[in-house]
């Protein structure tokens, strides 16, 4: 809905701004400048209302634990329609096919960006999930009410104490239902290179009794050095899905150089294969 009443206001306003102009002026020059100036300042006003809406939702929901909710998961592709759509991000997807249905998941990505959370909301709006996230984004007002909402699970890494007890909330969150999507990288990678996997943080899929989804997402890092409308293509690919049996039996150093080989291997592809379309 935010998408489509932004696209209707903005070359509504556009459209009319442009003829007015010109039925006074007579200059088309002007006229189309105009024309855009409207354009932009309604697509601006659209997101300041977003950050506006992220901030108060974000803590009204913040208030009751349900991570499950329709409303909140509803707000939330609205809003990275609307972000994915404006910056001209095409999103390619493989492998969706694999995802089991009708039980908790525990998904492992890649972390190229801070558009990654927008793009698997639209790839995985099928699959409502809590995240992992740096305590440092509960300082964050925009976002810090929303990612609590959703089911976020903030987590310390200078405090070992506190980082353990936030990793058996969220075992104990996925023993009852709720997906989760993990970080292993710890960080943003903010390019093509991929950081290593912290073994810890598999001990979630593990003792979750879930299984464990192998994510790649690659592209993301390009949209911070480019201009927004203009066309950028993000991949994302489900690589893989491991039952929770044969994932138990692994140490959590091989489980994350497997999953870690394997999402390597997945970008590797994936660029390759775009190589040769160009």
């Amino acid at each position: 809905m935010i998408l489509f009443l932004s696209i209707v206001f903005s070359f509504l306003l556009a459209i009319t701004s442009f003829i007015l102009s010109y039925i006074i002026n007579k200059n088309i020059l002007i006229s189309l400048i105009i024309g855009i100036f409207a354009f932009l300042l309604v697509i601006a006003l659209f997101c300041g209302a977003i950050i506006l809406i992220l901030i108060f939702k974000g803590k009204q929901f913040a208030k009751t634990y349900d991570p499950r909710d329709k409303k909140r998961w509803r707000l939330m592709n609205d809003v990275s329609s609307f972000i994915i759509f404006w910056l001209g991000i095409k999103i390619h997807v493989k492998g969706m096919d694999k995802l089991p249905k009708k039980q908790p998941l525990v998904f492992y990505s890649n972390h190229q960006g801070f558009l990654d959370m927008f793009v698997y909301d639209l790839v995985l709006k099928s699959y409502p999930r809590g995240s992992m996230y740096k305590i440092e984004h509960t300082k964050n007002p925009i976002i810090s009410g929303m990612v609590k909402a959703l089911g976020g699970v903030p987590v310390d890494r200078s405090d070992d104490r506190s980082a353990v007890k936030s990793v058996l909330t969220i075992i104990n969150e996925v023993k009852n239902g709720v997906n989760f999507m993990i970080y292993p990288e710890g960080t943003r990678s903010r390019g093509i290179t991929l950081n290593d996997y912290h073994a810890g943080s598999f001990k979630i899929a593990q003792k979750s009794g879930a299984p464990l989804v192998v994510l790649a997402i690659d592209g993301a890092y390009k949209k911070s050095c480019a201009i927004p409308f203009f066309r950028t293509n993000i991949y994302v690919e489900i690589v893989d899905v491991y039952e929770n049996e044969k994932i138990c039996s692994m140490p959590t150093v091989e489980l994350s150089k497997l999953v870690f080989e394997q999402t390597k291997k997945a970008l590797e592809i994936a660029r390759n294969n775009k190589k040769k379309e160009d």
